[in-house]
């Protein structure tokens, strides 16, 4: 878990996050394991398996800007199915994009949300998940929309803290994190 904390700090900061004029958050950096999303939906939420009272599945669709050096967006496409990633919502603290690493993470950022996901897989043009073995297809531009499963589980938490109220947390994500891949 410790080792999971280091690396959301450290990519949120080289994200370098500020606010806005209208008090939203953007970002100025850059990170090798982590994106700003432009756009997240909640694409399917399947019936429960009998017995049970959380969704059998929950799938969503996170789109990211590949707009960044060569080798780093060679990396994200090689993102396949079942690679762990967490979906993040961060608000930046103050309107200057510069951080520290010698001051206190959260006195710097808020990490509101941290939801665990795990890929299934990139969407082509059409918005088909790109099976896996298969040539990836000639993407026209630099967005792509990657396909998540989240955990069921929290899902149902949430909802339920949303209907009572609560904001909705598949609303908020603006950062998308991946780690190292413990490949064989």
């Amino acid at each position: 878990m410790y080792e999971i904390r280091q690396d959301v700090e450290d990519a949120v900061l080289r994200l370098c996050p500020f606010l806005t004029s209208d008090q939203s958050t953007q970002f100025s950096g850059w990170a090798r394991m982590a994106l700003p999303v432009s756009k997240f939906t909640v694409v399917e939420v399947a019936k429960p398996h009998v017995g049970k009272n959380h969704p059998s599945r929950v799938r969503a669709d996170a789109t990211i800007n590949l707009d960044i050096r060569r080798n780093i967006a060679t990396e994200w496409d090689s993102l396949r199915k079942h690679d762990v990633c967490f979906l993040l919502t961060i608000d930046a603290l103050s309107s200057s994009p510069t951080y520290s690493s010698r001051k206190p993470f959260l006195e710097q950022v808020r990490l509101r949300y941290l939801r665990g996901c795990e890929v299934e897989g990139y969407l082509d043009e059409e918005g088909r998940v790109v099976a896996e073995g298969f040539e990836k297809p000639d993407y026209k531009t630099r967005m792509r929309t990657v396909r998540l499963y989240l955990d069921v589980n929290q899902y149902q938490v949430d909802m339920e803290k949303t209907i009572k109220g609560s904001e909705d947390v598949y609303e908020t994500f603006n950062i998308i994190m991946r780690r190292k891949p413990k490949r064989e």
